[in-house]
């Protein structure tokens, strides 16, 4: 019995030997070692989900589209804002995306002034079958991408004694979304105005929740103001920088 005892116990001594030589001479670990050793991974913490929000992909031209009154407009358009992109044979549009959210929205783009904060601009947009009391509501789903191209979207002028009452009325049907009085019409500057978009998420069949804050384009000049430098005429005289 002793005799067998001890070729058991050399037996377990060379298994251990010939594990600690293929371990690179490194001493066996058991497995209850191992199992005492091992703590299980934590699973990545979840990160929060994205808020959803409009990005502008391609801003106005900023000198490129002419305020026009009313009884300035050609039959039934008045031009168009292009995008910062457009060439003279590849016209391009204002552009946005709705990251972080996939489903049915609604936009509403306004007039608003360049002040900072901005105040309510008494223009309107006008052009496409979505304007209404100077402001364009569009919808965007799925379907589109989730991201909106604004073509045959143009500014109407108001007459400089209509300012006060058309912000009257525009305050009634649709606030500030940012929540600034107007105070004094006369400060307004008639000649610039900037592109709001304000997103609203569908929540239930034609129930929409605001999502804030809103997002501003970059200023659009009216080009009658603030035209390009161009050469009108030269003349065939010539003279020294130094004079003479």
């Amino acid at each position: 019995m002793r005799n067998f005892q001890l070729l058991n116990s050399q037996i377990d001594v060379s298994a251990m030997l010939i594990q600690q030589q293929m371990n690179g001479g490194e001493p066996a670990v058991s497995d209850m070692e191992v199992s005492k050793e091992y703590t299980p991974l934590k699973p990545p913490p979840q990160l929060p989900p994205p808020v959803p929000q409009i990005v502008i992909t391609e801003q106005p031209h900023p000198k490129l589209h002419r305020f026009r009154y009313q009884s300035e407009q050609r039959g039934s358009t008045a031009g168009s804002i292009l995008g910062v992109r457009a060439s003279g044979d590849r016209p391009t549009y204002p552009t946005i995306e709705i990251q972080g959210y996939h489903g049915p929205a609604k936009i509403v783009i306004s007039c608003l002034s360049t002040d900072d904060p901005p105040r309510l601009h008494p223009y309107r947009l006008i052009g496409r079958p979505e304007c209404r009391h100077g402001l364009c509501v569009l919808r965007v789903g799925p379907e589109s991408g989730m991201t909106c191209s604004v073509n045959n979207l143009a500014v109407q002028s108001v007459l400089k004694k209509d300012v006060a009452k058309e912000l009257e009325q525009r305050q009634q049907c649709y606030p500030n979304p940012f929540k600034v009085p107007v105070g004094d019409a006369s400060t307004i500057d008639l000649k610039k105005v900037r592109l709001c978009f304000e997103l609203y998420l569908e929540t239930a069949p034609g129930q929409f929740r605001v999502v804030h804050p809103p997002v501003l384009t970059d200023t659009v000049y009216d080009r009658k103001y603030n035209p390009d430098l161009v050469i009108s005429e030269m003349s065939h005289c010539r003279a020294p920088a130094s004079g003479g």
